[in-house]
């Protein structure tokens, strides 16, 4: 059992339930979100590109039909065989808007996004 003294997630995770674009130098690979955070996605994909912890890239969330999506810079943080767990790197003023706004919308409470926002300038 996890204790608020063991747990060191610092963010809440937010089921997503919807596909990106990772680009990189080298590859291009649709993936399918499993959650998402302030910062972070954790992706999973039948046929994985072939990556390594520590690659870099560029993750596109497309929110709707229309341009509104997430553009994440992303670094490799951890591989298993069918799942990418990616860390966010600093994304434009927009993307953190559209982020933020997914992040609300799925918390429901006004004060867990406080701490979310307060645990994010805390760690910058």
């Amino acid at each position: 059992m996890t204790t608020p003294t063991t747990e060191r997630r610092r963010f809440a995770r937010i089921h997503f339930d919807g596909d990106c674009m990772f680009y990189s130098d080298t590859v291009k690979a649709p993936l399918k979100i499993n959650d998402i955070s302030f910062k972070g996605v954790l992706a999973e994909s039948e046929h994985l590109p072939e990556l390594k912890v520590d690659d870099k890239g560029l993750l596109i969330i497309q929110l709707d039909a229309g341009e509104t999506r997430i553009e994440m810079p992303v670094t490799v943080n951890h591989l298993t065989a069918l799942c990418i767990a990616f860390q966010a790197g600093t994304m434009e003023l927009e993307s953190i808007a559209y982020l933020r706004r997914l992040v609300e919308l799925n918390l429901g409470d006004p004060s867990l996004l406080e701490r979310e926002l307060e645990n994010l300038v805390a760690q910058e």
